[in-house]
């Protein structure tokens, strides 16, 4: 998964003729997304066979933080937050550009919208791009895709991932901490661009 960068040999248990072994995925970064396996099998003479085309995709299951909550999306300990109709990491400053409304839809994504000044304008992929490198922005609620995220757990973090690009996930450009950093939508990897803490917040003060 994810260009072999971790590759591990493994050696099955024989039992007659078969052998057999499980692969833990905790071994593998805990990452989701499709295994490759190539299998070499050899014979009391040291000759040996290799299938090469078997695959797994192993699914994530997105979680339930609750139905209707505001909270701080966190990254390097800042937060997402606007201006205008950008998104981008900021220093916290307990403004209600950093405070997103969570909404739990019916079919387990949610709405997220940003609070700034009560104009409540959704994250949202740009143009509903499905292919990574999309910006990702606030914009008025239109009940699209690229407006309803699916959240995952992983390694004590969060990862989004928006309806109109199931193979990506919201990332900061180049995993920087810098004040400004940019929300995108990328594919799909896990490393920590794409991890985020969720800390729910009191609701703002002029709801």
């Amino acid at each position: 998964n994810n260009g072999q960068d971790d590759l591990i040999w493994h050696e099955g248990s024989i039992s007659g003729n078969t052998a057999t072994f499980y692969v833990n995925r905790n071994d593998h970064k805990g990452e989701y997304g499709t295994y490759y396996t190539h299998i070499y099998a050899y014979d009391a003479s040291g000759n040996n066979t290799c299938n090469s085309d078997t695959s797994v995709n192993v699914k994530q299951s997105a979680v339930n933080l609750g139905n209707d909550f505001y909270a701080n999306i966190s990254f390097g300990g800042k937060n997402l937050s606007i201006t205008d109709r950008n998104v981008f990491i900021s220093d916290k400053d307990g403004s209600t550009a950093q405070i997103w409304h969570f909404i739990r839809q019916s079919d387990g994504t949610y709405k997220i919208v940003n609070m700034k000044n009560g104009e409540e304008k959704c994250l949202d992929v740009y143009d509903a791009v499905g292919t990574s490198g999309a910006n990702v922005q606030v914009y008025p609620d239109n009940g699209s895709t690229a407006q309803r995220w699916y959240v995952y757990s992983q390694n004590g973090k969060y990862i989004l991932k928006a309806l109109c690009a199931p193979n990506c996930a919201l990332d900061i450009k180049n995993a920087s901490t810098a004040n400004g950093a940019n929300a995108q939508s990328w594919s799909y990897h896990g490393r920590p661009a794409q991890q985020f803490e969720i800390n729910k917040t009191l609701t703002p003060a002029n709801i």
